[in-house]
């Protein structure tokens, strides 16, 4: 994964459940998510001197999906690279994070 250029990244990240034999969970119905009355629309930060915005990192970086929470309601929603509401995608540690905030698993520090 580290040598792959960004289409492969792209693909990949979207398959890479299908090379893996794994659980599947079954939910109860969904809710959607709220939208924030008020929207995150002009982040930027500074490094070594440079204001950047947050679409510049986002081109910069490839980045294909970013959603943004506040309060538990969506601030931000960006989607690249073809992806839509229910393109899956391989979300790595980003889920364990959610489950350690949540409550869900113990954190260790040794």
């Amino acid at each position: 994964m580290l040598s792959w250029d960004q289409t492969s990244h792209v693909i990949g990240f979207r398959n890479h459940y299908r090379n893996y034999a794994g659980d599947v969970f079954r939910h109860g119905a969904s809710t959607p998510l709220e939208r924030a009355e008020k929207q995150l629309t002009d982040a930027r930060y500074t490094l070594n001197g440079h204001t950047w915005n947050l679409q510049d990192y986002l081109k910069r970086e490839n980045v294909s999906g970013m959603l943004v929470l506040k309060d538990g309601k969506v601030a931000w929603k960006y989607l690249a690279e073809g992806n839509t509401d229910t393109t899956l995608w391989t979300s790595r540690s980003v889920g364990k994070s959610v489950g350690l905030d949540a409550g869900r698993y113990r954190h260790s520090t040794g």
